[in-house]
């Protein structure tokens, strides 16, 4: 999924009052959770992730996400759940939120399953 892609999608489900621009930002919000929390715990680091330092409203707009299919969900329910909270819709927002984490948590346990976690201690010897 890229930007445009992700932003269409959240714009057919959501009237919304924000510019493209915010759901940039909010995307790169996303991303940075992604990367921090999943990606840059395993050993096999995507080149993308590991260089990543958001994404620029003007300039990356067909930009691949990072997050692969079937797993992408995760970020139209993320503009959902921030587009809620923004608009002090409480209900709606922890209905989303809920969207969110639910598809957050079951991409991060495919990339779990599959990708080794950093080795973060190093050997050590029995005397």
């Amino acid at each position: 999924m890229t930007l445009n892609e992700a932003i269409s999608s959240f714009r057919e489900t959501h009237v919304s009052a924000f510019d493209d621009e915010i759901l940039v930002r909010w995307l790169s919000e996303a991303e940075y959770m992604a990367v921090d929390e999943v990606f840059l715990t395993h050993e096999d680091v995507p080149r993308r992730a590991a260089s990543f330092c958001g994404y620029s409203f003007l300039k990356d707009r067909n930009t691949r996400l990072l997050i692969p299919e079937p797993y992408s969900q995760v970020y139209v329910d993320y503009l959902s759940m921030k587009s809620d909270i923004s608009l002090s819709d409480i209900q709606r927002y922890n209905n989303s939120a809920a969207l969110f984490y639910n598809s957050y948590s079951t991409f991060a346990d495919w990339y779990n399953r599959c990708h080794m976690p950093l080795k973060r201690v190093s050997d050590f010897k029995l005397k």
